[in-house]
């Protein structure tokens, strides 16, 4: 059930999710590739990479939720909420303040007043008034807007039915005042369901239960025939999330891909055993999210020096074989050194 204290069918979710994420981010460095044009062949799927956005996001943000809660924590002290921050902040942040280097460079990112904001972890948090925000790293204000109200939420005080009204109020409620009072970044409300799935499925334990080992593979053509009706609506016209019928949709979407793929992948773990290197993306993925665009943006630059500005399918197969193999093992690398050496120097104990 699992190697190191992992759970391998969280490992395989995992590293999946990093992948499509990956694949969602590549044709900013290349081309569209989902445009099988190139190939010769009439058929576009552009709609398919929308849609990879929510469902890469989702996943990771499921896995996050559900992960806080497995060991479901209560907190009766204020100190010992600090205390649990205190460790998740210790393992986002520096290695998120040194990405963040890297994306000021590459971005001419050196306003103040922005920087601030993206030093505290506040994007993904409010409307900050940064004309051009930066790509990716608005999900670490989210993880602390989410880690900070799932605090709150296992506070000891309350009681069950007092939790889960403050869970279900919350999300509604935060949608609602958005819609008058715009203050928040969508995405903040857009996946607090999923972060919700996670933590309520760690604490009740429904991948356990009678009705999910006899129902549980329903979920899988559920969510195909979902991907297909939201490809067909998105080939037509974009599906706005802002709106309750476009917001509801995508989150039935991330909702039956994340149950169809736990279904699929605990099956794929029960008679198979996981590659070292699914657990190796596993483990670095935090680092892959980070640091996957100033390598990309590294690598497609230095192509493009060597190879010429007309090879653009040499370019594309070089950075998805090579190009992503080498922003996997820089991620390992990276996230040993800093598990190894950095995160016991910060807490004290080397």
């Amino acid at each position: 059930m699992s190697i190191n204290n992992r759970v391998l069918t969280f490992d395989f979710m995992r590293a999946l999710g990093i992948i499509i994420i990956l694949l969602h981010h590549l044709p900013e460095y290349t081309f569209n590739y989902y445009n099988l044009n190139f190939l010769g062949i009439p058929l576009n799927l552009s709609p398919l990479n929308e849609l990879n956005r929510y469902l890469g996001l989702g996943l990771f943000i499921f896995l996050s939720g559900y992960l806080l809660n497995l060991k479901k924590p209560r907190f009766n002290t204020l100190e010992s909420a600090k205390t649990f921050l205190q460790k998740r902040f210790m393992r986002i942040f520096p290695l998120y303040y040194l990405a963040l280097l890297f994306f000021f460079y590459i971005h001419d990112f050196w306003n103040p007043l922005h920087i601030g904001i993206y030093l505290l972890g506040l994007q993904g948090i409010i409307n900050a008034p940064i004309p051009s925000p930066l790509p990716t790293l608005w999900f670490i204000g989210l993880l602390v807007a989410y880690y900070s109200f799932f605090v709150l939420l296992m506070a000891k005080k309350w009681t069950e039915t007092q939790q889960i009204i403050l869970a279900l109020s919350s999300g509604i409620g935060i949608f609602i005042i958005n819609q008058f009072f715009p203050v928040a970044d969508f995405r903040l409300i857009l996946y607090i369901w999923v972060f919700l799935l996670g933590i309520y499925s760690a604490e009740y334990n429904i991948f356990q239960t009678k009705v999910w080992l006899k129902f549980g593979g329903l979920t899988v053509p559920l969510f195909v025939s979902t991907l297909l009706i939201l490809f067909h609506i998105e080939s037509q016209q974009s599906i706005v999330i802002e709106y309750l019928p476009g917001y509801l949709l995508i989150n039935f979407l991330m909702v039956t891909f994340i149950l169809s793929l736990y279904y699929c992948a605990e099956r794929f773990c029960q008679k198979f055993q996981l590659p070292p290197w699914v657990m190796s993306i596993s483990y670095s993925s935090y680092c892959v999210y980070l640091f996957h665009r100033p390598l990309l943006w590294f690598m497609d630059g230095l192509l493009h020096k060597v190879l010429g500005d007309n090879n653009e399918r040499l370019i594309f197969s070089l950075l998805l074989t090579v190009g992503i193999g080498i922003i996997f093992i820089a991620a390992h690398l990276l996230q040993s050194i800093y598990d190894s050496y950095g995160l016991p120097y910060l807490s004290g104990k080397k």
